[in-house]
């Protein structure tokens, strides 16, 4: 009787401390989940606002006054003028700061939250039925 008392106290704390494992392992993969969803979501904006910036600084440049001259080779150069002009090169400058940054933001957050979200999902126990129910199983994965 104490043989089996004593396998069974055993065994619970054995189940108890994997319990804590497993519940720590998903706790961690949910957490890296967020992160990452958080930074494909960061990229992809970053990424359509930058891209609209810098469309936005070319048709600023576009519409801003200009003055041609030619040099002695008859070759010419456009010189603009304006508040416009400045502001379509300050727009041009931010949206491809935008764009650099926000592409590698949105396919490492992407990649790495596929990754994560794979993860979670195979962690645990989980039970597999068959299409036949012929047979089933139980999956531990940690």
């Amino acid at each position: 009787m104490k043989k089996t008392f004593f396998a069974l106290v055993l065994s619970l704390a054995t189940l108890n401390a994997a319990w804590a494992q497993f519940n720590s392992d998903k706790a961690l993969y949910a957490s890296k989940v967020e992160r990452y969803t958080r930074m494909s979501k960061t990229g992809a904006t970053l990424t359509a606002v930058g891209g609209a910036l810098f469309i936005a600084g070319i048709v600023m440049i576009s519409n801003s006054p200009s003055t041609t001259t030619y040099n002695n080779f008859g070759q010419p150069q456009t010189t603009y003028t304006g508040g416009q002009a400045v502001g379509g090169a300050l727009a041009i400058i931010a949206g491809v700061g935008g764009v650099g940054a926000g592409i590698p933001l949105w396919i490492i957050g992407s990649k790495n939250k596929t990754k994560y979200e794979q993860k979670l999902e195979l962690t645990g126990f989980q039970i597999n039925p068959r299409d036949s129910w012929a047979g089933t199983g139980i999956r531990y994965r940690f």
